[in-house]
């Protein structure tokens, strides 16, 4: 009895004290960081903005062993195509861990920039502290009051203002989930856990079996959240950005970190300029790719020839904006085209070619909309995508239409598609930059159809962002024999992904793309991260601008006016 009151007292005071008296011993310490911890790098690009990737300051800098960090791209799809479920990556390196030889996963991406004595220190702090309240909570016969430090799964927290399609309408407001661009850590015996809990017949068989994750970080949250009844803790040294030490920036009463852990950086080019930043340190100017080499093909329906249709004309769908001068029109981001002139004045009376694809022959704001003799299907739309696919094919790579440019990339949208072309242009730049011209690209919004108790995925990109493929996946698809409608009315996304499934290429995430209205997406996402797409407009261009804030389109599209709002709704006026 004696033995177990000395062993409780012993584990209590080191449960309140040995934070303390270990801070000193693990300053400028790593060692903790490079032996127990597995660094999940959950992207699909190893270069960052600052021209430095994330496997560069792992490797090199922090000299973390090769072994504890695994790196996306390089597992699917060929190794492991089920990993971008995320659970399957942590499950396997629980089970093939030797004598549980770590402790935490860290799960990040190219966004992601850390403290490494700082992030050793919190971890191993937090992983001794759990451990001593696991031990006290498991000797017999004894009724603690200690409640747990809940150091189980950490990062910065967020949450949805209001329930969103993206995150399946949750409504629970006390349910948080992690940015992820800011890092977030997950104890491998809560992983541990989980595994155990999901192999239990009740969850085989409820609705986690097989599902479309459209967000694994959201997800991975819930289900932890609901299986252990585990929380997302707040580590408020997790910042979003750097300038998160700063008191103007936290909400009132908030806890604001004297100095960050980790912090995200962006590819954003400025607060007020929204577009994709192209990294033009040691940029080929080989590797700019003209807007001759791209075709958007935007796919409509008569219904919509004189609504959607007139609206993306004025936004977007215009030659006056599907080039880079249209960066130098733009006020918020002149100086970024000034500063890069030099790189991109030689293209800027070239333009992105649109192709506007319909059921029915029309002319609208001079936009010629042509008939794919497909009909309109109500559901999905598998078959007109097929005819899309092989109408880009004859056009612009059987026939060459515009010889003088072989097109590279093909952009697949909707009619209510928003895209911002400067951002995309810097995007494909990017991407040519890094991948080249014999990759094999299907690349935009990556969603996932899955199950995590069966081990298996079918990764697609998400159709309303925008799809984006290159002339080698284009011809790949025409040649496929198998890459067919199961039946017209197929949801043409997932058909698309199924068929780059057959053909063995994958779908490749770039952040950016959207798939819904940005009131869909926290604001961290929407104020620091650079814009692409989003999806979904209203019946007007007023109407559009107000559910997007007017404040927030007027950075999406500065060169709508609101005069021209204001007389959108006067005409409006005038027709009641």
């Amino acid at each position: 009895m004696k033995y177990y009151l000395f062993l409780i007292y012993y584990l209590i005071f080191n449960y309140l004290l040995y934070p303390l008296h270990c801070n000193e011993e693990i300053d400028n310490d790593i060692s903790y960081l490079r032996e127990k911890v597995k660094f999940i790098i959950f992207d699909d690009f190893h270069i960052g903005p600052d021209n430095k990737s994330i496997l560069d300051i792992l490797l090199i800098e922090n000299k973390i062993p090769k072994e504890n960090i695994y790196y996306l791209s390089e597992n699917i799809p060929h190794k492991s195509p089920q990993d971008t479920l995320l659970l399957p990556i942590l499950f396997r390196h629980v089970k093939e861990s030797i004598d549980n030889s770590f402790d935490w996963f860290f799960i990040i991406n190219s966004y992601t920039r850390f403290d490494p004595n700082l992030l050793s220190k919190l971890l191993f702090n937090l992983n001794n502290e759990q451990t001593t309240f696991e031990k006290i909570q498991n000797i017999s016969n004894f009724n603690s009051n200690i409640k747990s430090p809940n150091n189980n799964f950490i990062g910065a927290q967020i949450n949805d203002n209001s329930p969103s399609i993206v995150h399946h309408y949750n409504l629970d407001r006390n349910f948080h989930y992690p940015f992820h661009h800011s890092g977030y850590a997950i104890r491998r015996f809560t992983i541990e856990s989980l595994q155990v809990s999901i192999s239990s017949s009740n969850y085989i068989n409820n609705q986690y079996n097989s599902k479309i994750y459209t967000d694994v970080n959201y997800e991975i949250s819930k289900l932890i959240y609901d299986q252990l009844n585990i929380g997302l803790k707040d580590i408020p040294e997790f910042c979003i950005n750097t300038n998160d030490t700063n008191p103007k920036y936290h909400k009132k009463h908030s806890i604001v970190p004297r100095k960050c852990i980790t912090w995200s950086i962006s590819y954003r080019i400025s607060d007020q300029c929204i577009s994709f930043s192209t990294p033009t340190n040691n940029l080929d100017p080989k590797s700019i790719v003209n807007p001759n080499e791209v075709v958007i093909s935007i796919k409509t329906t008569k219904k919509y020839h004189h609504d959607r249709i007139p609206q993306i004309n004025q936004l977007w769908a215009n030659k006056q904006y599907l080039n880079y001068q249209s960066a130098n029109s733009n006020p918020f981001c002149k100086d970024y085209f000034l500063s890069n002139s030099h790189l991109l004045k030689p293209f800027t009376h070239q333009s992105i070619h649109i192709d506007t694809l319909s059921d029915f022959n029309d002319n609208v704001n001079s936009l010629e909309i042509h008939d794919l003799k497909t009909g309109n299907q109500l559901n999905g739309h598998c078959l007109k995508l097929y005819t899309i696919i092989h109408f880009l094919y004859n056009k612009y790579v059987t026939n060459n239409i515009h010889s003088n440019h072989n097109i590279k990339y093909f952009v697949l949208a909707d009619d209510d598609t928003l895209i911002i072309p400067f951002s995309l242009l810097n995007s494909l730049t990017f991407i040519n930059h890094h991948l080249g011209n014999d990759h094999d690209l299907y690349l935009g919004l990556r969603y996932s159809l899955g199950s995590i108790i069966d081990n298996w995925s079918i990764d697609y990109i998400t159709g309303g962002a925008g799809i984006i493929i290159n002339s080698n996946s284009l011809t790949k698809l025409v040649n496929c024999k198998k890459c067919i409608c199961n039946k017209p009315d197929e949801p043409d996304d997932m058909a698309l992904g199924r068929w780059f499934k057959i053909l063995n290429i994958k779908a490749t995430n770039f952040y950016g793309f959207h798939q819904a209205e940005p009131n869909n997406y926290h604001p961290y996402y929407n104020y620091y991260s650079h814009i692409i797409s989003y999806h979904k407009i209203e019946s007007s261009l007023p109407k559009t601008a107000q559910k997007y804030n007017p404040k927030f389109f007027n950075l999406l599209y500065p060169h709508i006016s609101h005069d021209i709002l204001n007389q959108e709704k006067e005409s409006k006026h005038d027709e009641l």
